[in-house]
């Protein structure tokens, strides 16, 4: 083989895998939309020293509003006594790094990080609300 073939096929090789790699990075992008239908999530950590948890479900509209989201909280190993309704608002990133802000019924506001994965399907999140510490993850369901 000459060395202009060989010279041809390495250019031809770089090209082609170039292009996958952009492919691939343009597979991975993320925006508002990937979060999108009925989610079920589950946190827990502590508010001001004293242990909490929760288990819910929100929609997300996929245009940066999380909707008909309600949630069964314990504090301190205690049930709170209403289901507690929220909404939230969130932004994505390119690489699956979010944040949301929530407006909770008759509580303070609340902040969170979040990465989305498995196609924005599922995600986990930490709060970043002053004095509480949480961790948790969110999954859609079908």
């Amino acid at each position: 083989m000459t060395s202009s073939r060989i010279y041809s096929l390495l250019k031809a090789s770089i090209i082609l895998l170039s292009c996958a790699v952009a492919a691939d990075a343009s597979a991975d992008r993320f925006d508002e939309h990937d979060i999108f239908g009925d989610y079920v999530f589950t946190f827990d950590g502590s508010a001001g020293g004293v242990p909490i948890a929760a288990v819910g479900r929100f929609f997300g509209d996929g245009k940066g509003n999380l909707l008909n989201a309600s949630r069964t909280l314990v504090v301190g190993g205690a049930p709170a006594p209403v289901q507690q309704s929220f909404q939230c608002t969130y932004v994505v990133r390119g690489d699956g790094r979010g944040t949301a802000d929530c407006t909770v019924a008759g509580a303070t506001p609340e902040s969170f990080s979040f990465i989305l994965f498995d196609n924005g399907r599922q995600t986990y999140f930490v709060g970043t609300t002053p004095g509480v510490v949480i961790h948790g993850n969110a999954t859609r369901q079908k």
